[in-house]
């Protein structure tokens, strides 16, 4: 038997669009706002199809058990951990495993701002959007804020409680556009190695650190990194490391009382002059002009 609602102990918020357009005077609200809100546990035979989809995205979140999502030309299974994304106006179905019936947290969404809060691919092409790569240590996380947006809603729907759960459910989204961002999906295996290529020059400011130093580390070749690191973080890897290294020097001459060349030192640069001209194509300025603008800029801060 089929079932769109009506499981034993379940959550089910509705916000009346009459209390949504009492809040029209807000300036966040209208950005990104919750308009039905749920969880259904242990939810045998829940079925849902809809011809022409709804007016607003829907988020469905996986908690337990397995189920499946479809649109009209692909099918995908569901599982613990899965998040799925369905744009609005396009025909679905979704449905709970008969053997393994899923628990789901789901909720619709609108606002004006929504597609700061998609992954790229999505906005480009509106398509349905599986997100399986739901970190485990994060699944706690997750079913919180969930549960936060709906005993929001179970004291009524005032303002407060409307404008708290939109804003947890911008942290929900926000955590799904990091997990599917297009540069995860394009380079795969590409990102952990720029992960672990940008973690180790972090793990080695204090060293004169290369690209061979790097690729010799993590076991590929130089090429292949330079060549990803370009199309994800948009300059080479020997620029980024000058762009860490001089920012950290900015901080050593503000909040320290290194000298220029024991600040060299700390990041690797045997040479201060070379070290004074890297500063300086970054910031405009040499590292002695830097400290003594900023010092002076400080003390007519102060004395106002």
């Amino acid at each position: 038997m089929k079932k769109l609602q009506g499981f034993p102990n379940e959550y089910l918020y509705v916000l009346p669009s009459d209390i949504l357009r009492n809040f029209s005077f807000s300036k966040v609200i209208p950005q990104l706002y919750i308009t039905d809100i749920g969880f259904y546990p242990n939810a045998k035979d829940h079925y849902v199809h809809r011809n022409q989809g709804t007016d607003e995205w829907i988020l469905i979140f996986c908690t337990h058990g397995q189920g499946h999502v479809a649109s009209k030309t692909k099918s995908f299974h569901i599982e613990r951990g899965s998040m799925v994304l369905l744009p609005p106006h396009q025909e679905h179905t979704y449905y709970s495993s008969e053997d393994y019936p899923w628990d789901i947290f789901w909720v619709h969404f609108s606002g004006t701002l929504v597609s700061e809060y998609l992954p790229h691919d999505m906005l480009n092409k509106p398509q349905i959007i599986i997100q399986n790569r739901t970190n485990p240590k994060d699944m706690d996380m997750l079913m919180s804020q969930f549960w936060q947006m709906i005993q929001t809603f179970s004291s009524g729907f005032s303002y407060a409680a409307v404008f708290y759960a939109s804003q947890m459910l911008g942290t929900t989204l926000a955590y799904i556009l990091f997990q599917t961002s297009s540069v995860s999906n394009q380079l795969g295996l590409g990102n952990e190695h720029i992960t672990k290529a940008v973690q180790y020059i972090y793990d080695h400011l204090e060293d004169k650190t290369s690209l061979n130093d790097i690729t010799r580390e993590l076991g590929i070749s130089a090429s292949y990194l330079s060549r990803i690191f370009r199309q994800t973080i948009g300059m080479s890897v020997n620029q980024f490391i000058i762009d860490i290294k001089t920012k950290q020097a900015s901080h050593y001459l503000l909040d320290s009382t290194l000298s220029i060349e024991q600040i060299a030192h700390h990041l690797g640069y045997t040479d201060q002059y070379y070290f004074s001209r890297l500063f300086k194509q970054k910031f405009g300025i040499s590292p002695q002009k830097y400290r003594k603008q900023k010092i002076n800029r400080s003390k007519n801060i102060g004395t106002k």
